[in-house]
């Protein structure tokens, strides 16, 4: 941190996450990183450090685009300062909030002294926001009184903030492949046709689809139809 100290007194937490289309044990799936913060809090107080904290999980992103330019990737957390403040402008650069997807009469996670407010959020990079079907807050918290909070049969207030949810129709692909022969087994000079199949079982487009497929010893490459 420029200004002396720690950068985060509680550090972001990283997770690659793989979607299978059909179960672990399959090769198709669908990667979501997620990026778990709690930014320091002090609406008037720490300024610099939430904005460095917001540039720090900037980079990041930036990082893991590098490598992956259409990766999907969501910063999320309690970043303890309003979705329009300025202090969130390194992320801003790089994703979009979708707080302003959240119907208005909704978007708010945290009320103070009667006040509501927006301290959590979620942050995705274009690749998951093009699969975007719903964001949401859950006010299972804000909304209720803290003489909730002694019932052990209700989930009220067992916070003082509400989780934002997101929902996404991410692609799942399948692949199968399959051949025809003349004869079998082929002969020296005999055509073989391989037919692969690609299909999406998703509520989004698939980007960046690479299929590579390795012939068997002795079988040449003539020709290749794409459909």
């Amino acid at each position: 941190y420029s200004g002396g100290g720690k950068l985060f007194e509680r550090l972001p937490q990283v997770a690659l996450f793989r979607v299978h289309r059909t179960s672990l044990a399959d090769a198709d799936f669908v990667e979501v990183y997620a990026i778990g913060n709690h930014f320091k809090s002090g609406p008037d107080t720490n300024v610099q450090l939430r904005t460095e904290q917001a540039n720090y999980n900037a980079q990041l992103v930036a990082d893991i685009q590098a490598v992956k330019p259409t990766a999907r990737v969501a910063v999320l957390g309690d970043l303890n300062v309003y979705p329009d403040s300025p202090q969130l402008a390194g992320l801003y650069g790089r994703l979009s909030n979708l707080h302003y997807e959240i119907p208005a009469s909704s978007r708010y996670s945290y009320v103070y002294q009667g006040q509501t407010q927006t301290l959590d959020q979620i942050f995705v990079t274009g690749a998951l926001s093009q699969t975007l079907v719903a964001a949401r807050v859950a006010h299972v918290n804000a909304d209720w009184a803290y003489d909730y909070q002694t019932i052990s049969t209700t989930i009220h207030q067992a916070s003082d903030h509400d989780p934002v949810v997101a929902t996404f129709g991410l692609p799942l692909l399948g692949i199968s492949k399959s051949v025809a022969l003349t004869r079998d087994p082929a002969w020296h000079g005999d055509p073989i046709t391989y037919t692969i199949i690609v299909s999406n079982t998703g509520s989004a487009a698939a980007a960046d689809v690479h299929i590579t497929d390795t012939l068997p010893a002795g079988v040449v490459g003539a020709s290749v139809d794409v459909t």
